[in-house]
């Protein structure tokens, strides 16, 4: 895998020498399962929050206790609306059904990466691995929960968008 600019891409020795496999509909479903309850938990508790936060913005005579309710309000409605196009990226790899198995060799440093541009900067969290089906090995960058579960000698699968990398 090669990082080009904020993203990371399959190279052309990846596409040939990794075998992509789907996952059979139980596990696909229960993936999405799992992904539709997480996002429903963050999505309640934000609704509990901007509720809790409308009563004194409504109910009371004060002022500054309103005002600081409708900046409260304001504040969980922008974070809210960030992690709804935050997770757009990881929704499509959640319904993706396609998926490289590697076994983990090393795992290595985290990478960061700054941008001249903008000064922005991008953590990437690479895994040294093996393809279990081909025997091709590589350096992998993975999501940072699946970084940090990571273990040497135990199979990840790595998600990718559709059957051909």
């Amino acid at each position: 895998m090669v990082k080009k600019n904020l993203d990371v891409i399959f190279s052309d020795e990846d596409k040939a020498g990794l075998v992509v496999r789907k996952y059979i509909d139980t596990e696909g479903k229960e993936e999405i399962k799992q992904y539709k309850k997480r996002s429903w938990t963050r999505r309640i508790i934000q609704l509990i929050i901007m509720l809790v936060l409308a009563v004194p913005a409504v109910a009371s005579e004060d002022f500054t206790i309103s005002y600081f309710s409708i900046i409260g309000i304001i504040t969980v409605a922008f974070i809210f609306l960030l992690t709804e196009i935050m997770s757009l990226k990881k929704r499509k790899l959640v319904y993706s059904l396609f998926y490289v198995e590697v076994v983990v060799n090393k795992i290595l440093d985290t990478e960061i990466v700054t941008y001249s541009t903008d000064g922005s900067t991008m953590r990437f969290y690479p895994i040294e691995g093996t393809d279990t089906s081909s025997g091709y090995s590589s350096i992998f960058y993975v999501q940072k929960d699946e970084y940090d579960k990571a273990k040497c000698g135990e199979k990840l699968r790595i998600k990718v968008k559709g059957e051909k990398l």
